[in-house]
């Protein structure tokens, strides 16, 4: 089962009174004034309480929001989407004004208190109509607002032409409806069917486009483990290279100079032989952009496709699928802004590949403890 973040009370960054903090509170503690003390974040966070019935963001009316209205606190000091202030408003106890239901067009004065709902069980959003089904999901790490996910290859990602069940969305749907949560499941990013390793899903609309403003910046950093043909001439680099659709080939993609924005760097961890396939490299790959196939393609591009990925480059004897894994994320908590890491070996079939001789050489947490 996954693991949850460490919500225990006490300090955190600078621990300055009013640089903004982090409650856990359950309903009746929050109608009574009482509950945890604070867990102060780093400058410029926001009081967020989490009620036990209604996920709640908070904050406190300072000097330069007196006179705006509700929701363009809501909206510049809490970061709630246009959509999540419009479905919470419609909601008992939705948008609060020290405590008190209210319009999001209300003048607020300074010291007050603005709160909103954010779970997907008490919003107005329509929850999931995919057919739950059970299915073997390895949930690696898990908390109130997230839910990641180590896929296995293979495996769809969500509900499509010719897909309609057995896919990751109808295993999660039916694990969250098992574990008494009829939220839906938010996907912040996709892999590709033969891709293995790390997705990340939220249980609201508002945790979603927190990370997903997070994805391609400084803050949100993800890698990705590929095993490419051949030895590079150099260790690490950058592909900034555009990345288009393949004309009269719609789901095939190519460097093309009219193509989108794509940026790939790299490094290589180790090069080694393979009978019968010749000298591999493992390659550490992080991404700036987020096109479709951008790993796949940028190898190609460079002289090394990944092995197995007959569609960008050859077939394998040894693998049928592109050895391509998403290894490691890192960001800061869309909730409660903690910064959070977490990790998914290598697959064995990709494992089983790379000599053992090199194992105790490489970076940690790229092998399954044996």
């Amino acid at each position: 089962m996954g693991n949850k973040l460490p919500y225990s009370p006490g300090l955190i960054g600078n621990g300055k009174e009013g640089v903004g903090a982090f409650c856990l509170k359950d309903a009746e503690a929050t109608s009574e004034g009482a509950g945890f003390g604070p867990i102060f974040l780093g400058a410029g966070g926001s009081a967020f309480a989490m009620l036990a019935a209604m996920r709640m963001l908070s904050c406190i009316v300072d000097e330069p929001f007196v006179g705006q209205t509700v929701e363009f606190v809501l909206r510049t000091k809490l970061f709630v989407s246009r959509r999540g202030v419009r479905h919470a408003r419609h909601v008992p106890g939705g948008v609060l004004l020290d405590g008190v239901q209210c319009r999001t067009d209300v003048a607020v004065t300074l010291g007050q208190e603005v709160s909103i709902c954010i779970s997907d069980e008490h919003v107005a959003t329509k929850v999931s109509q995919v057919n739950p089904e059970p299915g073997p999901l390895d949930v690696v790490f898990e908390d109130e607002d997230l839910i990641v996910v180590n896929k296995p290859a293979g495996l769809v990602m969500h509900p499509s032409r010719g897909h309609h069940d057995g896919t990751m969305i109808n295993f999660l749907v039916h694990y969250l409806k098992r574990t008494g949560r009829s939220c839906n499941p938010h996907p912040v990013s996709r892999l590709d069917q033969g891709t293995t390793g790390l997705v990340i899903f939220t249980t609201s609309g508002y945790a979603q486009d927190r990370l997903q403003d997070q994805l391609h910046s400084p803050s949100f950093e993800r890698a990705y483990l590929a095993l490419c043909r051949g030895s590079f001439e150099y260790r690490s680099g950058l592909v900034d290279a555009p990345i288009g659709r393949v004309e009269d080939l719609p789901s095939s993609f190519d460097v093309t100079p009219d193509g989108k924005h794509a940026v790939t760097h790299y490094r290589v961890l180790a090069t080694f032989d393979v009978e019968g396939e010749g000298s591999v490299s493992l390659v550490k790959l992080v991404l700036e952009t987020g096109r479709t196939h951008q790993i796949r393609v940028h190898m190609k591009h460079l002289g090394h496709p990944l092995l197995g990925d007959a569609a960008y480059g050859s077939p394998s004897i040894l693998i049928d699928r592109p050895c391509l894994h998403s290894w490691s994320v890192r960001a800061d908590h869309p909730v409660t802004r903690e910064r959070f890491e977490v990790c998914a070996p290598l697959p064995p079939d990709m494992a089983a590949l790379v000599p053992k001789v090199l194992r105790d050489v490489l970076p940690d947490g790229i092998f399954a403890n044996e």
